[in-house]
């Protein structure tokens, strides 16, 4: 129902509509800006509009689709509440963002996202705290470190009794990635980062593998993040053997990434979680369940979470500095304080002894769906990504009323009228504070208790409209920690539904 919604938003159904729908976009592309302007304020004053000019990937296209969002798809976002994009040169876009649009990125993530810089962070926060901050291998930046790196090898003959896995420092996908124990093979490589080998990693069915975590930030200031409660795990499709020699070379083997693995003969795609090469989180942790215990599966999540925290916090004053270098006037215009959202992709290695190791992080995961299991991870991360942007239709009118406001304040009052002026909130801002708080004290119980109804608040609230206390008063008897026995919230309004 909400696919066809979408679709009775742009046009009438069938072959032709499409092909009316693409010559108006064309004709939109000629239009003057003025033009252009005035055909979408006339247009879509009630809906709000997506950004997706250099979105790449349909599992999102689908979700603002489903949220009946107005897709814009050409490259003029000036007039967007959403700008998504999925390319790594984000400084120049965010450069043009207004106060009152948001974006899926923050700037200065990148601290964190390339090795090298993600090493130094995490090690200078080591330095500090040594015991809270032994969750990442030990890594060296080089050339920078080549001295310090250089004394783990024998002067003689330049090799070491442990293994050490190389990395370009702004590479992806397991490129340029290869492990090492001579010093002489990495002598006039440039740009890398060197990090010990985890040797007795956890096996499933005997191969190696590694967790995609997905990690969605909604605000720097305060620190807001949440961490989606499944994911992906990706196997090796090569048994595992302690590297040696003569095994090292085998890259399917040591490494986990999906884009060496899945061109192996041996790469399963079965839709049996048992039997393929990607399983879900939800099933591993089931399954960790059944064989470690339910007490240090739990305690393995909260170490994950943990790691999550912490990492983002060893730059978080980078991220507030860079944030309001961009944003300087950003808590006069917008209702939640941030401009920016982001989903980082983290990626964690599970040893023997069941303690998570982070590896990397990307700060643009890959959204593609080469799988059943994908589309249902994937889309579910960034439906419930886009449900936590609290953007409305009516942001940009909002904000360029208040500069009105405050302009006509500075040319007609003088400073105690202006005080007093802005003392008087208009009945309808009253009204949609009160309807925001409402919201967020409805998400902050589904955190809690039904994170994964969080999707569905938007719905409600649509529902609701005029009665939203009403829908506050249901969750809270229902979702309130208070309550000994809760039923389902959903099953109230269906009826509901049922009975209209």
């Amino acid at each position: 129902m909400l696919m066809e919604k979408a679709v009775y938003i742009q046009g009438e159904s069938g072959d032709s509509s499409d092909r009316k729908l693409k010559i108006r976009k064309k004709l939109h592309k000629s239009l003057p800006k003025k033009k252009k302007k005035m055909i979408l304020e006339k247009e879509e004053q009630d809906v709000v509009k997506f950004g997706g000019s250099e979105c790449r990937y349909e599992c999102v296209i689908e979700a603002v689709k489903a949220n009946n969002w107005k897709i814009i798809d050409d490259e003029d976002n000036e007039y967007c509440n959403i700008y998504w994009i999925d390319i790594a040169n984000i400084y120049e876009r965010m450069a043009k963002i207004k106060s009152w649009q948001y974006i899926n990125h923050f700037p200065g993530m990148n601290q964190i996202a390339r090795k090298n810089r993600l090493a130094w962070n995490l090690e200078k926060m080591r330095r500090e705290f040594p015991r809270e901050y032994s969750f990442y291998p030990k890594t060296w930046i080089l050339p920078f470190d080549m001295h310090e790196f250089r004394a783990q090898f024998d002067n003689k003959t330049g090799k070491s009794n442990r293994f050490f896995i190389i990395k370009p420092e702004a590479g992806c996908q397991g490129k340029g990635i290869f492990l090492t124990q001579d010093i002489n093979e990495i002598q006039n490589i440039e740009a890398v980062v060197a990090q010990e080998y985890i040797r007795k990693p956890l096996l499933l069915d005997n191969y190696k593998f590694d967790l995609r975590l997905y990690v969605l930030i909604t605000s720097v200031l305060p620190l807001r993040m949440y961490l989606f409660n499944d994911g992906l795990v990706r196997l090796c499709t090569e048994e595992y053997v302690k590297p040696t020699e003569d095994n090292a070379h085998i890259r399917c083997m040591h490494l986990t990434n999906y884009s060496i693995n899945k061109f192996s003969d041996k790469f399963s795609e079965s839709s049996q979680n048992q039997a393929s090469s990607k399983r879900s989180i939800q099933w591993f942790l089931q399954y960790l369940k059944k064989h470690k215990g339910t007490e240090k599966t739990e305690q393995l999540w909260r170490r994950i979470g943990s790691i999550c925290v912490k990492t983002v916090l060893s730059i978080l004053p980078a991220l507030q500095r860079e944030y309001h270098s961009l944003f300087p006037c950003q808590q006069q215009n917008t209702k939640n304080n941030s401009h920016c959202f982001e989903i980082l992709g983290f990626d964690v290695i599970i040893d023997h002894a069941l303690r998570p190791w982070l590896v990397e992080i990307n700060h643009l995961p890959s959204f593609g769906t080469d799988s059943d299991l994908d589309q249902n991870i994937k889309s579910r991360v960034v439906r419930e990504a886009l449900s936590l942007v609290q953007a409305q239709a009516n942001d940009r009118n909002n904000y360029e009323m208040n500069e009105m406001n405050q302009i006509e304040q500075r040319l007609y009052y003088t400073t105690e009228q202006q005080d007093e002026q802005s003392s008087v909130i208009p009945p309808e801002i009253i009204q949609r504070n009160k309807i925001q708080s409402i919201r967020r004290k409805i998400q902050d119980i589904f955190l809690q208790s039904k994170p994964e109804h969080i999707v569905r608040i938007e719905g409600w609230m649509r529902k609701y409209a005029g009665r939203e206390e009403s829908l506050l008063q249901l969750v809270e008897k229902k979702y309130m920690p208070s309550s000994n026995d809760p039923a389902p919230v959903e099953q109230n309004i269906v009826e509901e539904e049922e009975e209209e």
